[in-house]
């Protein structure tokens, strides 16, 4: 069943109109344990990056990517990249400075050969202005709307 929905999930993301993949996801760690283990059982280029670990192999997890632990560096480095991979971005993003709106724009129009997506994983991520993403929703709850019953509001 876990494979069923990491394809499906992973289907969706590489068929996305952009390379750069904004995710709602409330429950980050799940899915990307999720990755992990479809990683392993079918050897795809899966990584992920967070503040602490930098950026690693989702197949290999003790193994980091040298070099990479920084963001900005991240992203550098799947620009550069020129094999397919799908990298989750975890945790709260940083600021989006100056520096790394240009890294943006290159991930969302990243092309060739060999598809390679950037998945931002946060609830509320806000992208800048300029910056053309995807984007996709997976177990985020929609705030429910207020019915009228029996003459009070309700939310169901």
């Amino acid at each position: 069943m876990d494979t069923a929905i990491a394809s499906q999930l992973l289907d969706s993301i590489v068929a996305a109109e952009h390379s750069l993949v904004l995710m709602r996801c409330d429950d980050a760690p799940s899915l990307l344990d999720l990755m992990h283990r479809h990683a392993i059982r079918t050897g795809l280029a899966l990584y992920a990056w967070d503040e602490q670990a930098g950026l690693h192999s989702l197949r290999d997890a003790q193994v980091p990517v040298a070099g990479v632990q920084r963001f900005g560096e991240a992203l550098r480095y799947v620009i550069q990249s020129a094999h397919f991979g799908v990298y989750f971005f975890a945790g709260h993003p940083p600021v989006f400075d100056a520096t790394l709106i240009p890294l943006l724009r290159q991930a969302a129009r990243l092309g060739g050969e060999h598809a390679r997506r950037v998945v931002l994983l946060d609830p509320a991520t806000e992208l800048p202005a300029g910056v053309e993403a995807a984007e996709l929703n997976r177990g985020v709850t929609a705030a429910s709307r207020p019915r009228l019953r029996d003459g009070q509001w309700m939310r169901a």
